[in-house]
């Protein structure tokens, strides 16, 4: 006996036929949504791909950009280094050039003037207050320079006058006797003769015959004498004090 008659065999074809037709349309719908999102997905990643590469853009950019600075930087520090350079060396030039050069007759250097260059005489140079020398002052004769003058260079002479509040970049050597005046900035101060040195003025080194030494005195490097020395109040004396042959 068949297990089901001619029309429920049709009803349950008919059933089954049209949940076949159901499944192929949900399949064909979830195909189709599938691959909306397999699109979707694939902007995504390539809007990933263009979002990294900018990044990537962008560092580069960024690394250029601070190495420009970086060379930027150490260019104008190149630059002020050879503008110093140039002022150092134009410097040096016109100290170690004399710019007054006398061989018979004194010299003259009247208040408050500033001579770039040197001063080179055989006979005697008086330099009055508030002047400037930017040079050496090689003086065969007796040197006087007044209150407040500064020299940028060296000071070599006979006798050696030397008022207040001046300041000598270089050294000061005198052959005969070298007097210094009040509140004095100075390096090396040598005599051949009598050495005085006025009060509160500071000095790298005193080498000199007969050494006075005025009040408040500051000496950085020691004192060399031959004959005596003689020390006012409140003297600072740093480095070795001797006496030499």
């Amino acid at each position: 006996m068949p297990i089901f008659s001619g029309k429920e065999k049709e009803r349950k074809i008919r059933v089954l036929t049209q949940q076949l037709e159901n499944l192929k349309r949900q399949n064909q719908a979830l195909t189709e949504q599938i691959r909306k999102y397999e699109g979707r997905f694939d902007d995504v990643k390539e809007m990933q791909a263009i979002i990294e590469r900018l990044k990537n853009e962008n560092q580069n950019l960024v690394n250029k950009l601070e190495k420009f600075v970086i060379e930027r930087q150490q260019m104008k520090e190149t630059i002020e280094n050879l503008k110093k350079d140039l002022i150092m060396k134009r410097e040096q030039i016109e100290m170690k050039t004399f710019a007054i050069n006398s061989e018979n007759v004194d010299v003259v250097i009247s208040k408050g003037i500033t001579i770039n260059g040197g001063i080179n005489s055989k006979k005697n140079v008086i330099i009055e207050e508030k002047a400037r020398i930017n040079g050496d002052i090689k003086v065969s004769g007796d040197v006087t320079i007044g209150n407040e003058v500064y020299i940028k260079g060296f000071v070599e002479g006979n006798n050696i006058k030397i008022g207040d509040g001046v300041t000598v970049e270089d050294s000061v050597r005198g052959k005969g006797k070298v007097e210094i005046g009040a509140g004095c900035t100075l390096k090396l101060v040598m005599s051949e003769g009598d050495l005085n040195i006025g009060n509160s003025t500071e000095l790298l080194k005193a080498v000199g015959g007969r050494v006075t030494l005025g009040n408040g005195v500051t000496v950085k490097d020691g004192i060399e004498y031959s004959d005596a020395m003689k020390i006012g109040s409140n003297v600072t004396i740093h480095g070795e004090i001797r006496t030499k042959p």
